[in-house]
């Protein structure tokens, strides 16, 4: 959702030569028939129906800042054409009519094509991959050097982008990519090559596509598999992850589970496993996500007992005051301090909760009396309301009712599902 804002400030930025400063605390609305525009632009009468805000904060407006200037210069250094989120065509790589994609920034010059792109999170990317990674050559003695191709992602879109305007570059002679993502120490990462060599890469990578049809290879992995649209029903990776947990043992013979030493636990072993800690953490996540659709949706679910689950609502989120002067005004008015009731804002429920009970002095010293009485405490409850919890998963027999949530097409079930684990 950040990441959406910020690409639409920046591209609004680019196209119309706005300084990006304009844009700090403008509010960013998203709605459930994923229309996505700025809250000033948006009727009255809809506000209701808004499910995510982002607003543009100083960090943001940093970020867009860094890009769109990062852009302008390379463009009017090089004397550039600068095209900004163009839709571009990819269906000659993927052989899937009409696909496309759309490049945040292009600059077309005299001998080079450029595609820049603007990523806003914190996990790097870099315009490259490694195709081989360096390796030590016994016969010459010397170290062969790391090769790298384009990133994916940048090369079908600068390959798609040579498709659409290359008519305007006739002379083109290398193609160049570069990432710029804020967040990093270095934030710019840089690809370039001869167009004919960028080519073979698009051969190669059109060759892969075909191959994903003709005879299709799964190799899951962390990456590979999160932003796979069939991974909650992919055998392969069902398979790679239970082979995994699953290692040493035999299919259906109880005896190897009794008899199943563990592996020592030396570097090349720990690190073994460890590298494999985020794909199944993300195969653990994604199968509850997939659960939770599957009940949400009415349809059933059985669990290895047989009993079926249901979805129940789960634990609710901190207590808050609905109105903190009145409750501020109350709590003073029945004798207790300012220290007491506040620190720099008003105490939460819980904290002042704990003036309900005495304290002990010691041995043979009487209690200290709580600050405030059970009367007195049931008014200031009046004040507080607390949220309700997410949905979560439960057995049938769990004596919380089952719930039914409204889906409404648009909901991020990674953030609305509760682990329920531990109730």
């Amino acid at each position: 959702m950040q990441g959406t804002a910020e690409h639409e400030c920046a591209a609004e930025c680019l196209i119309h030569g706005f300084d990006p400063a304009q844009y700090l605390g403008r509010v960013f609305v998203f709605l459930p028939d994923r229309e996505e525009m700025w809250l000033e632009a948006l009727p009255a009468e809809r506000h209701s129906q808004i499910k995510y805000r982002v607003v543009l904060d100083d960090d943001a407006i940093d970020r867009v800042e860094a890009y769109v200037f990062f852009v302008r210069d390379l463009a009017a250094r090089l004397g550039g054409v600068l095209l900004v989120e163009k839709r571009v065509p990819i269906d000659h790589l993927t052989g899937e009519e009409g696909a496309g994609g759309t490049t945040d920034a292009t600059i077309l010059t005299e001998y080079e094509l450029i595609v820049v792109d603007y990523k806003s999170g914190q996990e790097r990317v870099d315009a490259y991959e490694v195709l081989r990674k360096a390796t030590f050559n016994v016969i010459t003695g010397g170290e062969e050097p790391e090769i790298r191709g384009p990133n994916l992602q940048l090369a079908h879109y600068a390959s798609g982008a040579l498709r659409a305007f290359g008519w305007m570059v006739p002379n083109v002679k290398s193609v160049r990519l570069i990432i710029v993502q804020p967040r990093l120490p270095h934030p710019i990462s840089e690809h370039a090559m001869p167009v004919v060599e960028f080519h073979q890469h698009c051969e190669r990578i059109r060759q892969e596509w075909r191959k994903t049809y003709d005879a299709p290879e799964f190799v899951p992995s962390e990456s590979n598999c999160h932003f796979c649209a069939a991974r909650f029903d992919c055998e392969a990776r069902q398979k790679a992850v239970l082979d995994i947990a699953l290692e040493g043992f035999v299919p259906g013979d109880c005896q190897s589970l009794i008899e199943a030493k563990p592996k020592p636990i030396d570097g090349k072993w720990l690190g073994a496993v460890y590298s494999k800690i985020g794909m199944l953490k993300q195969f653990i996540k994604d199968y509850h996500i997939k659960v939770f659709t599957e009940l949400a949706a009415g349809r059933p679910v059985i669990d290895a007992d047989g009993e079926p689950l249901k979805l129940v609502e789960g634990r609710g989120g901190n207590r808050f005051f609905v109105n903190e002067d009145m409750a501020k005004v109350t709590l003073l008015s029945f004798g207790l301090s300012h220290e007491e009731v506040t620190k720099t804002e008003l105490r939460s429920p819980s904290q002042l909760e704990v003036l309900t009970k005495g304290k002990r002095q010691g041995r043979g010293l009487p209690m200290i009396p709580p600050r405030l009485k059970k009367d007195q405490w049931a008014a200031v409850s009046m004040l507080i309301d607390k949220p309700p919890g997410k949905p979560a998963i439960a057995k049938s027999s769990d004596e919380r009712p089952a719930i039914r949530p409204a889906l409404d097409g648009f909901t991020d079930f990674s953030t609305l599902v509760e682990d329920d684990q531990d109730d």
